[in-house]
């Protein structure tokens, strides 16, 4: 969605002074826990619609001024500890003290964010069936994406467990957000993520 919205560069595309696609996807993990176990799941109950519009609802009312993200600590949104920060500062959950969003390095540049993030609410609002119908056809590349090890060349060993896979089998059982770390990162459904990032 950000990507089509001006938030995230097209593929091939350099990245100026917008957040790439895995920045989109720690604010999506951000704002999720923040919710909480029971309001999460009942904005899963209510639907992909309502998910990507709470959202971006969530993101074009955000204190960018006043807080900071730190998409993986107990309280994902915390009161900015200098004035001096930059516009945006996404805590890299490796390294504290690391800003991912280091591109968005100007007011100019925050108000380009949420002016994407403005633009995908109000398309949203607007013509929602317009809105869902560019969504699928942008998604439809990824649709029977299978992930596996890369093909060998022919007449090398391939195990059998190296065969392609579909991206549910990728997929784990729910966790609690009070469970989810950093370290489970890989293993989280990030076909989520796309809601935020393609």
């Amino acid at each position: 969605t950000m990507r089509r919205f001006g938030g995230c560069p097209n593929k091939g595309s350099s990245i100026g002074n917008q957040l790439k696609g895995i920045h989109w996807i720690l604010l999506l993990v951000a704002w999720w826990r923040h919710l909480g176990d029971e309001a999460s799941q009942h904005v899963l109950q209510d639907g992909l619609h309502a998910m990507l519009h709470k959202f971006l609802c969530f993101f074009v009312a955000f204190d960018w001024d006043g807080l900071a993200i730190h998409p993986f600590d107990a309280t994902c949104f915390q009161r900015r500890q200098s004035p001096s920060m930059p516009p945006l500062w996404l805590e890299n959950p490796c390294y504290a003290g690391d800003n991912l969003a280091s591109r968005i390095d100007s007011i100019e540049a925050l108000h380009a964010l949420k002016s994407s993030l403005q633009k995908a609410l109000s398309d949203l609002e607007a013509t929602p069936d317009n809105f869902w119908k560019e969504a699928k056809e942008r998604w439809s590349a990824y649709e029977w994406k299978e992930y596996g090890r890369p093909k060998l060349p022919d007449g090398l060993w391939q195990p059998s467990w190296a065969s392609p896979m579909p991206i549910t089998s990728l997929l784990p059982a729910p966790k609690s957000l009070a469970e989810i770390s950093w370290a489970d990162m890989p293993t989280l459904p990030w076909s989520a993520g796309r809601i935020a990032a393609v």
